[in-house]
């Protein structure tokens, strides 16, 4: 009997050593991606490219300083992922600016002023329009306003893929 318990612990013992901590140690040097590599992938794909454009709401008409000067439209716009972040993206920025009409489905009248594309395509140019502190892109237009009257500024952003995001304000 005693021969019997001296066999079944000693099989015990080899099973669960066997179960514990007999692994194959994992090689070096493997023909498969490891998964930091399939990140890196990920991340090229589209999940960190902008899917949505809006105006902050600090984006306002800026009155003449002086009797010589031209008023001017301050714009910031920001760029948002798929995750919602405020995110800085190569592109272009198309800015038009329509009467606003309150009576009207669309809200937007007769075409006031179209100014020309601006392109951040460029590491340079893109890092100018940049400010950190707000996550955004800021654009100066010129504009002679008209007072008490109200207007729909829109923004068309193009990624380099050609993608289209389009975001209305009025101001």
């Amino acid at each position: 009997m005693a021969i019997k318990t001296y066999i079944q612990a000693i099989i015990s013992c080899v099973l669960l050593l066997w179960l514990i901590g007999c692994e194959k140690p994992p090689d070096v040097v493997t023909d498969k991606p490891s998964r930091v590599a399939l990140s890196l992938a990920e991340l090229a794909g589209e999940a960190y490219q902008p899917v949505k454009v809006n105006f902050l709401h600090l984006t306002e008409i800026a009155p003449a300083q002086d009797a010589n000067g031209s008023s001017k439209i301050t714009a910031y716009v920001i760029l948002l992922d798929a995750a919602g972040s405020a995110i800085k993206f190569p592109g272009t920025f198309r800015f038009e600016l329509y009467e606003y009409i309150r009576d009207l489905l669309a809200q937007k009248g007769r075409r006031v002023a179209i100014w020309q594309q601006q392109d951040l395509m460029s590491f340079a140019d893109n890092s100018l329009a940049w400010q950190d502190y707000l996550r955004a892109y800021q654009f100066e237009l010129a504009f002679e306003a008209t007072s008490n009257k109200q207007y729909m500024l829109v923004v068309t952003y193009t990624n380099p893929n050609g993608k289209r995001l389009i975001s209305e304000i009025k101001l």
